[in-house]
C-alpha cells in the first residue's frame, strides 16, 4: 500500500514549491489556478497552508506541454522566436510586411505569455476521448482492489482529471479511489490519503454538488477518517436519493447499516449493490461478512471462498474469514489467513505478531484459540499499526473483559478503523452491558445494544 508519509515527502508552502519548480511563487499559484497543478491545502480556505508531493508535481510536469501550461511557462523551456532576421538588407516593402508580422508576432507573444494557446476543436476532442479512456481503465482497476491495481486507478484517475479538468466524473472516482487506499491503510499512512480524497472529492462537489459519487467518497471519509458512522449514514441517503442506482452508495450504505447493527437494511442494500456490480470483490467480500454477522456462517464461508480464489490479491476476504475462523476455534486456519492479510497489505508488525504466533501453535491443538494465542499475541498492542483490537478480540475470547476493553480503548486511541465493530462483534456479547465499553461506542456515534437480526428472506427487503 502507498504510503504517503515516508514513499511521497510533501514540498510545505509556496516557497518550497515554486523552488522546487523552479518557478516564482506567483507563477506556481497561476499553474494551480489555471492548469491543474497539483496542490492540496489542510482546509476548504483559499489561503489555507499549502502542500505538494513531489512525485506527483514530476508527473506534472512530464506531461505535455499543450494540456499542462502555456509554452512561455513551460519550465526550462523559453517561448521560441517566431521570428528572426534573415539579413542586414530589406527592401521597403518587405520591411514593410515583416513589420505587420512583427507586430502580431508579438501581440501573439503576448497571448502566450497570459493563457493557453487555443487547441484546435480536433485535439481538444482527442484529450477528451483519451481522458474517458483513462477514466474507464481506472474505475476497471479500482474494482480489483488490489494494491498494485489501486495506485494504477489512481494514477489513471488522474490523467483524466488533467487531461478532462471539467469533469467532475473523474474527479469524484479520484476521491473515491483515495478513499478506498485510506480504508485499507494502517492510521499512519491512511490520514494522507483521506485528506487527499477530501480534497477531490471536495472539487467535484464543487463543480456538481449532485455527484453522488463524490458524496459517497465523502462518506467513506467519514467513516474510516473521522469515524463517525451516523454522518457517514447520512451523506449516503443524500447519495441514494441522487443515484439510487449507484452501486457504491448502495455498498456503503449497507457497510454504514451493518456497522450500526441493521443487518436486515444492510443485507438489502448489499444485494442490490451486487444486482448493479455483480462482479465486484469488494461488494462481494462484504455481503460475506454480514452473512456472517448473521449466523449464515456456511453461505458466508462459501461466498469468502470463491472469492479468495478468483481474487487471492484481494484482502477483505482473508480478513473476514479469519474472523469466522476466530470465533470458531479454527487457530491454525486463522493464523493462514491473517498472514495472508499480512502479505497483501504490506503490514510488518501484523506479519511479526502472526509469525510469533505460528511458531507456538499446532494444528488442531485443543484450546488453542482460547489459550496459546493471546499468550503469544500479549504485549504487541500500544503501537501504532500494532493492532490492538485484535489484542481485544483475543482477551475477549481468553475470557479476560477488563484487558479486552483496555486493548478496544487503545484501539480507539490509535484510530484503528477495525473498532468500528465493537458493537456488532460476537466476541464481545457478554461485555455490552459494561460502562467502559458502551462508552467507547457512543464515541464512535454508535447506539449500545443489541444488532437487529434480519428477516429470514434476505432478498425480501424493499428499503431501497
Amino acid at each position: 500500500m502507498t504510503q504517503f508519509a515516508d514513499d511521497d515527502p510533501r514540498l510545505q508552502g509556496w516557497k518550497a514549491i515554486a523552488a522546487f519548480l523552479g518557478k516564482t511563487e506567483r507563477t506556481a499559484k497561476r499553474w494551480e489556478r489555471e492548469h491543474c497543478l497539483p496542490i492540496h491545502r489542510v482546509d476548504d480556505r483559499t489561503n489555507a497552508t499549502v502542500y505538494a508531493y513531489r512525485s506527483e508535481l514530476e508527473e506534472w510536469l512530464r506531461r505535455p506541454a499543450r494540456t499542462r501550461t502555456p509554452q512561455s511557462d513551460t519550465p526550462g523551456r523559453p517561448p521560441a522566436a517566431p521570428w528572426r532576421l534573415g539579413g542586414a538588407r530589406t527592401s521597403i516593402l518587405s520591411g514593410l510586411v515583416f513589420g505587420v508580422l512583427l507586430v502580431g508576432a508579438v501581440a501573439t507573444t503576448a497571448i502566450f505569455a497570459g493563457a493557453p494557446a487555443p487547441a484546435p476543436a480536433s485535439d481538444v476532442k482527442s484529450e477528451v476521448s483519451k481522458a474517458r479512456d483513462f477514466f474507464l481503465s481506472g474505475i476497471y482497476q479500482l474494482a480489483l482492489r488490489t494494491p498494485h491495481s489501486l495506485e494504477r486507478a489512481k494514477q489513471d484517475f488522474r490523467q483524466a482529471v488533467r487531461l478532462d479538468p471539467k469533469s467532475d466524473e473523474a474527479l469524484a472516482w479520484l476521491a473515491k479511489t483515495y478513499a478506498v487506499i485510506g480504508e485499507a491503510a494502517q492510521p499512519a499512512q491512511a490520514a494522507d490519503a483521506f485528506t487527499l480524497a477530501r480534497y477531490w472529492a471536495d472539487r467535484a462537489l464543487s463543480a456538481n454538488p449532485r455527484n453522488a459519487e463524490a458524496i459517497a467518497a465523502s462518506a467513506i471519509v467519514a467513516l474510516y477518517g473521522s469515524r463517525n458512522v451516523a454522518l457517514a449514514g447520512q451523506l449516503l441517503e443524500q447519495a441514494l436519493a441522487i443515484s439510487p442506482n449507484s452501486a457504491a452508495a448502495n455498498h456503503w450504505y449497507a457497510v454504514a447499516r451493518m456497522y450500526q447493527g441493521d443487518f436486515d437494511i444492510a443485507l438489502g442494500h448489499i444485494q442490490k449493490a451486487q444486482n448493479l456490480s455483480p462482479r465486484s470483490p469488494a461488494i462481494r467480500a462484504t455481503k460475506g461478512r454480514i452473512l456472517a454477522l448473521l449466523g449464515r456462517s456456511q453461505d458466508a464461508k462459501r461466498e469468502l471462498t470463491d472469492l479468495i480464489e478468483s481474487a487471492p490479491e484481494f484482502a477483505a476476504p482473508y480478513r473476514y474469514m479469519a474472523g469466522l475462523d476466530l470465533v470458531e476455534g479454527r487457530s491454525a486456519q486463522f493464523l493462514k489467513n491473517m498472514e495472508a492479510v499480512a502479505r497483501i497489505r504490506k503490514d510488518t508488525p501484523l506479519s511479526a505478531m502472526i509469525s510469533a504466533a505460528q511458531s507456538g501453535v499446532q494444528e488442531g491443538g485443543a484450546g488453542v484459540t482460547a489459550t496459546k494465542i493471546p499468550e503469544l499475541f500479549a504485549g504487541q498492542a500500544g503501537q501504532p499499526g500494532n493492532h490492538a483490537y485484535l489484542q481485544a478480540r483475543i482477551a475477549a475470547l481468553q475470557g479476560d473483559p477488563e484487558a479486552a476493553i483496555a486493548y478496544l480503548e487503545q484501539a480507539l486511541a490509535l484510530r484503528e478503523q477495525a473498532v468500528l465493530a465493537i458493537n456488532i462483534d460476537p466476541i464481545f456479547r457478554e461485555m455490552r452491558n459494561s460502562d467502559r465499553f458502551i462508552t467507547i461506542v457512543r464515541r464512535l456515534g454508535l447506539s449500545p445494544g443489541e444488532p437487529v437480526l434480519a428477516n429470514t428472506d434476505p432478498v425480501a427487503s424493499n428499503t431501497n
